[in-house]
């Protein structure tokens, strides 16, 4: 059967259910292990190219560093937290801060791109975890495929990537080929998936500051992907902060009416016409703030 991960099967009710009150993706992770080199990269190494990228068998191995200067690298590395991804065998979140650091402090062209697998928890709950975690895997493996060797990728956490350009004549085309990529049918756990990805694309401006900046940019980018019907992506603009940032104020906010008890129940008759009496009531929840209604 085949299984879009942002469309769930009708039969597949208790899972979902049941996906609502999981607990975070938990993974069964084996050792730490480091990327070979050339693993996965495109031939050609153009990421500007629309050419469909040719897909090459990943090895993980473990990693052997030699020499004192490489096992003090490697100690300092750990100490920061900076380390290989235990499932994927990409970067983690304090590597990929590095590498992108020292992207930005030198003069060329820096894109990031931040993409999330839309409903995995849905897919996670009907396959299982070891499927989850092998999806994870592929698309890890999927994306090496389509930078270049001085492009990086990372796994920030959970179901959620970022990819590092350098140098990349046109990122836009590279999004466009990752994305078709990544909705290429999968086969994790006796089931094909075509997953589901929404992403944010942000680039380097004279006015960036500083790595967060960007990764703040990138992610307020796939927000808006997110909210333009998923499985699509975006590429940023500054009104896309505002949106992100009135969102978070929506959110918080309410979570402090509720423990104000500013959210009252309100019933609304319904009259069936043609007899004059009511046939049910519609229930709907109004939020007061300051005498004034804010949301229903």
């Amino acid at each position: 059967m085949e299984i879009t991960c942002s469309l769930v099967p009708l039969e597949a009710g208790p899972a979902v259910a049941l996906s609502v009150r999981s607990a975070a993706h938990r993974q069964n992770a084996p050792q730490p292990v480091s990327v070979p080199p050339d693993a996965g990269t495109a031939a050609g190494g153009n990421s500007a190219s629309g050419a469909a990228p040719r897909r090459r068998p990943f090895t993980a191995v473990p990693s052997v560093p030699s020499g004192a200067t490489a096992r003090a690298g490697a100690d300092d590395r750990r100490g920061s937290g900076a380390r290989p991804d235990p499932l994927t065998g990409l970067a983690n979140g304090p590597l990929f801060n590095d590498q992108l650091a020292a992207a930005l402090s030198r003069p060329e062209t820096v894109d990031v791109l931040i993409l999330n697998l839309d409903d995995f928890r849905n897919l996670n709950e009907l396959l299982g975890h070891p499927a989850g975690d092998e999806l994870l895997v592929e698309v890890a493996n999927r994306l090496r495929s389509c930078i270049r060797p001085h492009d990086s990728i990372a796994r920030l956490g959970g179901d959620e990537f970022v990819v590092l350009l350098v140098k990349c004549l046109n990122a836009d085309a590279a999004t466009k080929r990752i994305a078709e990529s990544l909705h290429e049918p999968i086969r994790v756990g006796g089931s094909l998936v075509r997953p589901s990805v929404s992403m944010g694309l942000a680039s380097r401006t004279p006015e960036t500051a500083d790595g967060a900046e960007l990764l703040r940019q990138a992610h307020a980018a796939m927000g808006a992907a997110k909210a333009a019907g998923k499985n699509t992506w975006r590429r940023f603009e500054p009104r896309m902060l505002y949106s992100a940032a009135q969102q978070g104020q929506g959110e918080s906010g309410l979570r402090r009416a509720v423990e104000l008890g500013q959210i009252s129940v309100h019933y609304q008759p319904v009259v069936a016409p043609g007899v004059g009496c009511v046939v049910q009531f519609e229930a709907f929840a109004r939020w007061e703030l300051h005498g004034r209604v804010q949301g229903s």
